[in-house]
């Protein structure tokens, strides 16, 4: 009798931890993690992504949330360095970010294991590319650290971006990456009504949709290749599927948006005009004016560079004045105020990417590739580039 029960009560056991291992793995997931890759392909590969997952879901007022699952394989030892630590870059003006799974996954005897990440390691911080950036910095990055991972095991991460901003946005979706990636979905709804614009992906499977009074988007790939960066390399554009979208209606409409904020903000203040007084005198040309204003602004206002010309607003140019430093955008907001207290016409160029790559996108508006406005001063009649960011740049210099 004592057998027995003993019999009975290893058998309990034996189910309650079939039943452990097992409980939160989907049959999806088992799938996902069990992918069959050859790994052979892959020689210099620390992890493999088995499974990349994104779904924008875009509202009337251009509004979105953005959802991603990760699910990446850890190889050896430096891919459980790589891997056990993950960063989600946002926007802290207008986006929020929510975790909404994260797990490590370890096989034990053809079972699964999970363990869910620690909510102490998970944390946010400012971006560190923006260190010492004051005002500019405000990008942040959530900081999910994975628990207990070794080789062999899986890091699988849920999480979704929601943006407020309610303004056209664009994208670029590179379909591949340093670590090869097994299978890639992506996908974006939005109403039926929106203006999109995007491009024909090579080697990628396409689908077009009309669900209600929504459109559905989806684009599939399987084993995409692994981009090891190298010296002198082309822009990944040109080497790997790349998908360029795009909800502004045109150039024209980032080209309004852009000179709206400057209309707002060209102003002649008496700060301004006290600054004009103190390095120009009346005996100066026009072109006297334009090289002294570049070299005072080139001088004593520190540059600040920027991802993007989409992710910042214009500084007031008073604040300019009193902080001493600004990005590029700012620095032209301050010099045309100056040139106007001069008396000198002059309007914002927006500095985009080279031509060797730019043909290929131009038609999708991808206005992040902007990163820089330098600009433009009529002289007697004649129109020169001004680029106030180094006071050895001759006036013309582009």
């Amino acid at each position: 009798m004592m057998k027995a029960k003993n019999t009975i009560w290893l058998f309990c056991i034996a189910i309650f931890a079939f039943i452990s291992l097992n409980a939160s793995v989907s049959k999806k997931d088992r799938e996902i993690y069990n992918s069959s890759i050859n790994l052979s392909k892959y020689p210099n590969s620390s992890a493999i992504v088995l499974y990349d997952y994104t779904k924008i879901v875009i509202s009337k007022d251009m509004s979105y949330r953005k959802t991603r699952r990760v699910v990446t394989k850890v190889l050896n030892y430096k891919g459980k360095k790589e891997s056990s630590e993950k960063r989600i870059y946002f926007d802290g003006r207008y986006e929020d970010v929510s975790i909404d799974r994260s797990i490590t996954a370890k096989k034990v005897n053809n079972k699964y294991k999970i363990i869910p990440t620690d909510k102490n390691a998970i944390r946010i911080l400012d971006a560190p590319n923006e260190a010492g950036f004051m005002d500019y910095a405000v990008h942040k990055m959530e900081v999910v650290a994975f628990s207990n991972v070794e080789e062999g095991n899986i890091v699988d991460l849920t999480y979704s971006i929601g943006n407020d901003r309610k303004h056209p946005f664009s994208e670029k979706v590179f379909f591949g990456y340093k670590e090869p990636i097994f299978k890639m979905h992506y996908e974006i709804i939005l109403p039926r009504s929106m203006n999109i614009k995007f491009n024909k992906v090579k080697g990628v499977k396409f689908s077009d949709k009309i669900v209600g009074n929504k459109r559905v988007l989806t684009w599939d790939a399987k084993e995409l290749p692994q981009i090891i960066k190298e010296g002198n390399m082309p822009e990944k554009d040109l080497i790997v599927p790349t998908l360029y979208y795009s909800i502004y209606s045109g150039w024209n409409q980032f080209k309004d948006n852009l000179l709206e904020q400057y209309n707002e903000n060209i102003t002649i203040t008496p700060k301004v005009k006290s600054l004009v007084n103190n390095i120009v005198s009346k005996d100066d040309d026009g072109m006297k004016k334009v090289e002294k204003t570049a070299k005072y602004i080139a001088r004593r206002i520190a540059n600040k560079n920027v991802k993007s010309l989409e992710d910042f607003t214009i500084s007031p140019v008073d604040e300019i004045i009193s902080s001493g430093y600004a990005a590029s955008f700012d620095r032209i907001a301050l010099f045309l105020s100056m040139m106007k207290a001069e008396g000198l016409d002059g309007y914002p160029v927006a500095v985009g990417p080279e031509l060797l790559y730019w043909d290929n996108e131009k038609e999708f508006v991808q206005t992040k590739d902007f990163t820089k406005i330098i600009a433009m001063v009529k002289i007697n009649g004649k129109e020169y580039y001004v680029d106030p960011s180094n006071e050895f740049y001759p006036i013309g210099y582009t």
